[in-house]
């Protein structure tokens, strides 16, 4: 049985202002066969899972299956999943405020991105190459790097990616 937008309703609340599920009040719920045990009504649903790269998401089990709570989010508000991913406009994987959840395909949630932890130029998009020693600027498109040139300096460098992302990824380029 896939998840529907009706069954959600029925087992929890959604607050699109604080980006909170709860728990509804059932007697006896039953789904699958199983009990539905009202001592969690009124309860916070989920816990916090760290995902790859030290990021944290609010996981749920519902009926045995885990959901990450910004798509419950989405199918709650919208009555359906998205067709490919649901990016936080923040960064912050916890904050499933309505306001900071936007669809987004797998490009465009990488665009937004913060540099990763082992740049060492402090620039997004930029690294130093040695053998011309100079800075390079790349930019990644549906995962594939493209060479945007080699500058002199890292902010020259960093210019190139930052007009390259704002041009190529829209509202979803992250430049820091």
């Amino acid at each position: 049985m896939s998840l529907s937008q009706e069954y959600l309703l029925k087992r929890l609340k959604y607050d699109p202002d604080t980006g909170i599920f709860v728990w509804r009040l059932r007697e006896v719920f039953v789904a699958h066969d199983r009990q539905w045990n009202s001592k969690h009504a009124g309860k916070k649903a989920g816990w916090i899972k760290k995902g790859r790269y030290g990021s944290k998401y609010l996981n749920l089990k519902l009926d045995g299956k885990i959901y990450l709570s910004h798509r419950l989010a989405f199918l709650y508000m919208v009555g359906k999943f998205p067709p490919d991913g649901v990016d936080h406009i923040d960064r912050n994987g916890i904050n499933n405020r309505w306001n900071n959840l936007r669809q987004a395909n797998q490009t465009q949630n990488c665009a937004n991105r913060s540099i990763h932890a082992n740049n060492l130029s402090g620039f997004k998009g930029v690294s130093f190459h040695r053998r011309g020693n100079c800075y390079q600027a790349d930019i990644r498109i549906s995962g594939k790097k493209k060479y945007l040139g080699s500058f002199r300096t890292p902010e020259a460098a960093h210019e190139a990616y930052a007009v390259a992302a704002h041009k190529l990824f829209g509202e979803f380029a992250r430049t820091v």
